[in-house]
């Protein structure tokens, strides 16, 4: 519930929860050699993990994201000494036009330095301001360090969407 505050007949809401969204998507992506930045997750019929939150109820609007997605390195038989992996969030504020980076693990954030399988949750968080009335979209990209690295390997038996993207808007009421 937002707080208002009263100044003789006028109330001025002094902020609060505005919404949320999330979307989900089982990726296919992988890293076969070399090093990789800011690649967008696909999952055959989408090409990006994105969350359009439309224009902010206020240019004083704060954004709470997460974004988590599934790592598998498989870097057994002494195919590599290991593979790595990170994520990061992309925010653009014209509308999809252009994004820029605004969090990222780099390529080094999960992973492991020997010839072994590992499977691990990868997340990552931000409390952005982008103090804009231009459309905001928040994109989750993967970075990989070194080759056989999986994003959104699903184990067997299991269901639902691997990666994920949630994005809170809440209008906490401060002038800067």
């Amino acid at each position: 519930m937002p707080l208002y505050v009263t100044n003789g007949s006028t109330a001025k809401r002094m902020g609060g929860y505005i919404q949320s969204k999330v979307t989900n998507m089982n990726p296919t992506n992988a890293a076969s050699s070399g090093d990789y930045n800011e690649q967008n997750f696909s999952d055959g019929s989408s090409s990006a993990l994105e969350v359009n939150m439309g224009v902010p109820n206020s240019t004083n609007s704060v954004f709470w994201i997460t974004g988590q997605a599934q790592l598998h390195t498989d870097t057994g038989a002494g195919s590599d000494t290991g593979g790595y992996g990170g994520l990061s969030i992309l925010r653009s504020t014209n509308g999809g036009s252009s994004f820029g980076m605004i969090r990222s693990h780099g390529r080094w954030s999960e992973g492991i330095g020997v010839d072994d399988d590992l499977n691990t949750r990868a997340q990552i968080f931000y409390r952005d301001r982008p103090n804009t009335t231009g459309t905001v979209i928040y994109r989750l990209c993967w970075s990989a360090h070194r080759q056989k690295v999986y994003w959104g390997r699903q184990p067997s038996s299991q269901s639902g969407g691997t990666t994920n993207l949630i994005v809170y808007e809440y209008d906490n009421g401060e002038a800067s």
